[in-house]
């Protein structure tokens, strides 16, 4: 058997592993925000439809897909 490893982050990514106010990709594929330690609202939806939710009660070990690049202002045209 051959096994290839790549570079990048081969650790499962959880809830935990964002920020407060940092973007992140759940595993529905939806644009979430965190909001606080146990709490996130859906921005978009996984086809990048404006969409609205929120879940609190949220656990720290919840997988998620992907973290965001932290953003650090939207600017507005």
């Amino acid at each position: 058997m051959i096994e290839f490893v790549t570079e990048g982050n081969s650790k499962s990514l959880t809830f935990s592993d964002v920020e407060d106010n940092q973007f992140f990709v759940d595993l529905d594929g939806f644009l979430c925000q965190k909001i606080d330690p146990d709490s996130y609202t859906i921005v978009a939806d996984n086809v990048g439809n404006p969409h609205g939710g929120y879940f609190d009660d949220v656990l720290e070990e919840s997988p998620i897909k992907k973290v965001l690049p932290r953003v650090t202002k939207i600017r507005f045209g």
